[in-house]
């Protein structure tokens, strides 16, 4: 099945399953939150995230000198919750407003 498109019968409502393609670099990717509307987080391996919504991904920068080590939650009001690490190892809980 080509990314993208839909699938066989047994996906979503719609009976249509996605692929979300990789984005340019990665190697792997794994969707880690979810809310209404058909927004998806996704984290490479890398740990950037982006947001895919409507078939495209938009990457969500990190705040400067801080990586993402994991994603809390993805509202339908759309705020975003990740725990980000600096380079001494303090973590530190960081909103998106999407």
């Amino acid at each position: 099945m080509p990314p993208g498109r839909p699938g066989p019968p047994g996906g979503n409502a719609g009976n249509h399953r996605t692929v979300v393609p990789l984005g340019p670099g990665e190697h792997s990717a794994k969707g880690v939150a979810v809310a209404d509307g058909g927004r998806m987080v996704v984290q490479a391996e890398s740990g950037r995230l982006s947001l895919w919504h409507n078939g495209t991904r938009r990457e969500l920068v990190a705040p400067a000198g801080w990586t993402v080590t994991s994603v809390v939650e993805l509202t339908d009001h759309g705020l975003l919750v990740a725990n980000v690490r600096d380079a001494a190892g303090a973590v530190r809980p960081a909103v998106w407003e999407l």
